[in-house]
């Protein structure tokens, strides 16, 4: 009986998961555009963090070549795609110094593409659960479908946010030096 309860439970847990994803997208998308304070340690930690887990991703991947193909060489496009993606969204992002404080408002069209990207990859992710089990993962499956269904897109989407993140991070780093010293440098004179 106690394994029921518990097996019911993780049911009910996961089907509450399901239900309050859309939800979550929603409000990481409706966050992620809001204009924020730049804490300079906060910003550093996340980027060695973001540096850390891009290099832990990249050697998965890499270690993963042996069961999906491809999986190092999407997850290096897709990471260095996210750099790119992460100095435009930096360079089109609005930028202000108030009272000493840098903040920053991302560029909402960016946030709203890459919440899409995320519910896309996991819309797939269910629909391929519930047509091929796990059979999607066999390399017949792998090799009669498109890229963006491969297993290994995995790698690329997730190398995508990490590098979006670690140029975002680097890029506020620099831009937050620069404000500050031209900000303390005014008030100066």
């Amino acid at each position: 009986m106690p394994l029921l309860l518990l097996a019911l439970l993780l049911v009910f847990a996961l089907l509450l998961l399901l239900a309050l994803l859309p939800f979550s997208l929603w409000q990481r998308y409706r966050l992620g555009k809001q204009s924020r304070r730049v804490w300079p340690w906060l910003n550093n930690l996340n980027m060695a963090l973001l540096l850390a887990s891009s290099l832990f991703l990249l050697g998965w991947a890499a270690l993963s070549q042996y069961w999906m193909a491809d999986a190092l060489s999407m997850a290096a496009v897709g990471w260095l795609l996210g750099l790119v993606l992460g100095a435009v969204n930096l360079a089109s992002s609005h930028h202000q110094m108030q009272g000493g404080q840098y903040r920053v408002t991302p560029n909402a069209w960016i946030v709203l593409g890459l919440t899409l990207l995320v519910a896309a990859r996991l819309v797939l992710m269910f629909w391929q659960l519930a047509t091929h089990g796990l059979d999607w993962r066999s390399q017949a499956y792998q090799a009669e479908v498109a890229w963006y269904l491969r297993p290994a897109s995995l790698f690329a989407v997730g190398a995508l946010l990490l590098g979006h993140g670690l140029a975002w991070c680097w890029g506020l780093r620099r831009r937050l030096a620069r404000s500050r010293a031209a900000f303390f440098d005014k008030k100066k004179t």
